[in-house]
């Protein structure tokens, strides 16, 4: 399988907002990690849509969380499965309060 992939803007924001902090937190080398962690969920996601576990599923629409390997980050993600292509919903911390996606 071969699936679009496709950020949203809230989930770039999401990214700027975690590198910036990590930044901040004189942790540049994570936030260089969190954007690598990124590209191979992109990868990831674009040969295997379902790689993620189910968040939550309302009126035919699913969230999937996939949790990154090397820091403590949580990527939702949407895969209507017609469509071909994966949108990349959000990007929180592990321990950051996270809306009920609607």
């Amino acid at each position: 399988m071969n699936a679009e992939v496709v950020f949203t803007d809230d989930f770039r924001a999401d990214l700027r907002a975690q590198t910036r902090h990590l930044i901040e937190d004189d942790r540049p080398d994570w936030a260089e990690r969190l954007i690598e962690d990124v590209e191979l969920v992109g990868r990831l996601l674009a040969s295997s849509p379902l790689a993620g576990a189910m968040e939550v599923e309302r009126a035919g629409r699913s969230v999937r969380r996939l949790v990154l390997r090397k820091l403590p980050f949580v990527v939702w993600y949407h895969w209507p499965e017609r469509s071909r292509k994966v949108v990349v919903l959000r990007l929180f911390h592990v321990r950051q309060s996270r809306p009920i996606p609607k």
